[in-house]
């Protein structure tokens, strides 16, 4: 009797898969999912109800554990999202409690009929809690969340009649707010709340120094994730190559993969032909993505005062995410999205020769950059951790979608925590990803790299003029004293010849390294980082990363007032014309002062600036000098600048 009254379910059930799978085939979505004999509604929830739940506690083997409904939460999550309260029991749950990385854990409920249907996903829970108890997503919630793809932007050069102002974008990377400060006397405020199970992000490949160097970027970026040190799959006794994505498996999204193995871990609600469902909470909360998905494999359960979590890994790709959804992650199995490729060879201190690297790194406004800097990372502390000291000569060449690439080489220290790297990576791919015209990922990155164990760098201590007063047209010398670190200083010569219609007056020049030069042009030509179309950003991306550090920069500041029309600076403008462009309603026309510029190469990086001034008269005889001495003073410099911050990639040691 009971295989008898269970039949007509069976065929329901399978008559609905067969629906989503066609309309999945045809590109459709389906009008429903939801199938009364699989699945259950919140309404027909009671307390006391029994069921069980299923996940993977090891390697891929899928697990029953007990549960009993306390309760139903209504509008616990947001108007019309109720969560059921249910009470676990076996699996070690009893001692565990909730698991970092259960989110999506199916759970059945017995009926009045016996029959045992699904609820919907095990996917919140309480930090610090005695027992086992969870909150579940219904499953009639995470059904509605759309699997297939959605298009997005073609990267494609457009045209705008906006001007697009890209610094906010360019400062946002190189001059990020400051985190707040925490009051650590004050009490920390511990009050309850139901929310989202984290999601374990297992690094695998990687040493715990390099996770620890990591942890700020990755808290910073991966909210509502805890970063663990895992291991691979293990052999394929261990992990079944036949393993695959369905009720109560795990399920990994690689953010990088290759020579370092950084994935979440989660598992899997519900699949309806190609159609699989997760999580019962998001994952990014970003709506239409497109990221891959695959079959996890979990090493064990780590029980925790906090929050126990599972310690994974991922065993094989085997499809994509396409919505991610406060309610849910959903997608369909198969084809899987491409990962940017990044192949590179590292020289070093422990290496007799070259070590190639290679990794995959997923395409994702957030994930991307941060992927890339972790695996340039992961390569230079390959073999071993970077020497406190230390110098990185690179060369890299970053293509994008569009066709457009740049190639980058300069040199990094640790005095500035590899702060060229950072800005050569970090701001052509948010400029990539974040222009109005069109969305453009990058496509490959290659390139060389070299440590040496110490750093070689000039630290600039003072600068001294040879004179105060020069004519329109002269050459200013001045002389740089710079102290190579742990070495003599040493002073050079720098010169910087005067245009010559430079009007009477007093002018600021500055002296300094790369890192001041880049933010005194955001500062003195503005119009240099607007765009118009994609080939604009590119140009922006290029004016960036042009800066090397093996070079000290001069700029005098006039005190005229400049146009500029687009990208394209008119510096001497007659008057007239001067008011005609200025006028109200130009988005293409800003105002700015005009600076003049030159460069001197050194030998090794120069960190460093100081800000003097000088006075520029035709009659010297008739010039106002500064009344202390007869030669100019020596001026001590600025400190260099040091960078640690979110989106850079982090290095071992700070000076």
């Amino acid at each position: 009797m009971r295989c008898a009254a269970l039949l007509p379910a069976l065929l329901m059930c399978c008559s609905c898969a067969v629906r989503a799978d066609s309309a999945a085939k045809a590109g459709a979505e389906p009008a429903s999912l939801f199938d009364p004999a699989r699945h259950m509604h919140v309404s027909e929830v009671e307390p006391g109800m029994t069921g069980y739940g299923l996940s993977v506690f090891s390697g891929t083997k899928i697990e029953r554990f007990d549960v009993e409904v306390i309760s139903v939460l209504k509008n616990q999550m947001g108007a019309r999202h109720d969560i059921v309260l249910i009470r676990c029991k076996g699996q070690n749950l009893e001692h565990s409690g909730a698991v970092a990385g259960m989110s999506g854990s199916p759970i059945f409920l017995i009926d009045k009929q016996r029959r045992e249907r699904m609820i919907g996903a095990f996917a919140l829970g309480w930090e610090f809690t005695k027992d086992p108890i969870a909150g579940v997503r219904p499953i009639e919630e995470m059904l509605q969340v759309p699997t297939m793809k959605r298009e997005v932007d073609v990267a494609k050069p457009q045209t705008t009649a906006r001007r697009w102002d890209a610094l906010p974008t360019i400062l946002a990377v190189l001059k990020p707010e400051a985190p707040q400060a925490i009051n650590v006397a004050a009490p920390v405020d511990r009050a309850p709340q139901l929310k989202r199970l984290s999601l374990p992000l297992v690094a695998s490949g990687v040493s715990t120094r390099f996770l620890d160097t990591m942890k700020p970027r990755i808290d910073h970026d991966f909210a509502g994730f805890t970063l663990l040190q895992g291991g691979g799959a293990g052999a394929p006794a261990t992990a079944p190559s036949d393993a695959k994505l369905q009720p109560g498996a795990a399920i990994g999204i690689p953010i990088i993969s290759g020579d370092l193995d950084l994935a979440a871990i989660g598992t899997v609600t519900e699949v309806l032909g190609d159609r699989v469902f997760a999580f019962g909470h998001e994952f990014n909360a970003e709506g239409a993505v497109d990221l891959p998905m695959g079959v996890g494999f979990v090493h064990t359960v780590i029980p925790n005062e906090s929050m126990s979590f599972k310690l994974g890994a991922l065993l094989h790709v085997d499809g994509a995410i396409h919505s991610d959804e406060s309610v849910a992650i959903a997608g369909l199995l198969g084809k899987a999205p491409a990962m940017i490729p990044i192949e590179l060879s590292v020289t070093g201190p422990q290496r007799t020769a070259a070590q190639a690297y290679k990794f995959r790194v997923v395409r994702h406004p957030k994930f991307t950059p941060i992927g890339c800097s972790m695996a340039i990372s992961a390569a230079v502390m390959g073999q071993s951790q970077l020497p406190q000291e230390f110098t990185i000569d690179y060369n890299l060449s970053i293509e994008f979608e569009n066709g457009q690439k740049l190639d980058l080489a300069n040199t990094s220290t640790s005095l500035t925590q590899a702060m060229e790297i950072a800005r050569d990576l970090s701001v052509p791919m948010q400029l990539g990803m974040e222009n109005p015209f069109a969305q453009t990922y990058v496509k490959r990155i290659t390139g060389r790299l070299s440590v040496e164990p110490s750093a070689k760098v000039a630290i600039i201590e003072t600068i001294q003029p040879a004179k105060s007063v020069y004519k329109p047209g002269e050459t200013v010398r001045v002389f740089v004293t710079a102290r190579p670190w742990k070495g003599q200083s040493l002073t050079r010569p720098a010169d910087f010849k005067l245009p010559t219609d430079l009007p009477d007056g007093q002018y600021a020049l500055t002296v300094g390294d790369a890192a001041r030069h880049v933010m005194d042009q955001t500062r003195y030509t503005p119009y240099r980082f607007t765009a118009n179309n994609l080939d604009d950003v590119f140009a922006v991306a290029r004016e960036l990363t042009s800066s090397n550090s093996r070079t000290l920069y001069m700029r005098l500041a006039t005190q005229q007032e400049g146009l500029s029309v687009g990208r394209t600076a008119l510096p001497k403008l007659p008057e007239s014309k001067r008011r005609v462009l200025g006028q109200p309603g130009r988005p293409d026309v800003l105002q700015y002062t005009p600076s003049y510029t030159s460069e001197t190469a050194w030998d090794m990086p120069i960190a460093g600036s100081v800000d003097l001034e000088i006075i520029v008269a035709r009659d010297p005889s008739k010039a106002r000098r500064p009344a202390s001495s007869e030669m100019p003073p020596i001026i001590a410099a600025d400190a260099p600048q040091q960078a640690p911050h979110p989106r850079q990639p982090p290095t071992e040691h700070a000076h």
